[in-house]
């Protein structure tokens, strides 16, 4: 059950960009009006403002830092992530 002044993991949160938001399991909001919900409600953060599964995925990919960006260099990649504009080059359907 939530708890009054609890804080949330940040994931949760609206905006979040490539974040899967975290849901306690049946723990639902109040204006939940879905009968086949698992649970709604963002999950307590437990580590400063994560819950404990983002804690462990932002764990992970520190220890991994090195290793990727000393690769990224090697193919000479100047972004972690370079965006696709592939769909912006053609036209517009139905022109």
């Amino acid at each position: 059950m939530p708890v009054l002044n609890q804080i949330l993991c940040v994931a949760a949160w609206p905006g979040v960009p490539s974040v899967a938001p975290c849901k306690a399991p049946d723990v639902h909001l109040e204006t939940c009006t879905n009968d086949d919900c698992h649970g709604c409600f963002p999950r307590a953060a437990e580590r400063g403002f994560l819950c404990a599964a983002h804690y462990d995925r932002v764990e992970h990919a520190l220890a991994r830092w090195d290793g990727f960006s000393r690769r990224a260099r090697q193919l000479g990649l100047s972004k972690a992530v370079q965006r696709d504009n592939a769909a912006s080059a053609r036209p517009p359907r139905g022109t």
